[in-house]
């Protein structure tokens, strides 16, 4: 991220580690390694992000994702529910996940609400990834908080979905992506979008 320009990233969408011990890069740091790394984003993105900033988050650390971004002005948590979601969670079947909202300046947003219900799709057929997200949570929510034309950056690019939403909705994208297996992966989405015309 130091190469990205001051100020020049309107929306910042991202995945980043959860330290649950999945198969990838620093997800099986303790809370406190956690809150560090984090931290060290916050800082790097509050720097590059103009707007708004959207962070997957797990539902048991709120409050250490909201700590380490306090350099943000925290405004809202928004909840992806997956019509046909049957995960296995704390108190039940869990079919739903968190993004907080935090803002920098403030920025009108294309208003929708504060539930995205969508279908849940299985992608073990098309790539291998431990933890995919919803592409179509992230093409409303990139549709909320950005225009056409602007650049959105996911920097725990993972399989990719940022950027294929992004490329879906005519957005631009930067994508940051540490694993070369995730990052081929992402390519290959990316890729498999045919260009269209504006």
């Amino acid at each position: 991220m130091k190469g990205i320009p001051n100020g020049s990233v309107d929306l910042c969408l991202t995945d980043p580690p959860f330290g649950v011990n999945k198969d990838f890069e620093n997800d099986n740091l303790n809370d406190k390694e956690l809150e560090i790394l984090l931290s060290r984003v916050s800082c790097e993105l509050k720097r590059v992000c103009k707007y708004n900033l959207l962070i997957d988050s797990p539902k048991n650390k709120i409050p250490l994702f909201i700590k380490a971004f306090k350099s943000w002005k925290y405004e809202y948590l928004i909840v992806l529910h997956e019509t046909n979601g049957m995960r296995n969670g704390k108190v039940g079947y869990n079919n739903c996940g968190i993004v907080l909202w935090f803002s920098n300046i403030k920025r009108k947003i294309n208003r929708y609400r504060d539930v995205i219900s969508k279908p849940l799709k299985n992608t073990k057929k098309e790539f291998s990834h431990p933890s995919p997200k919803n592409i179509e949570h992230y093409k409303k929510l990139i549709e909320m908080f950005s225009n056409k034309n602007d650049i959105v950056l996911d920097p725990f690019l993972g399989s990719g979905t940022t950027a294929v939403a992004c490329k879906e909705l005519k957005r631009k994208y930067i994508g940051i992506e540490i694993n070369p297996e995730y990052c081929e992966t992402a390519k290959n989405r990316i890729k498999a979008i045919p260009e269209t015309l504006f």
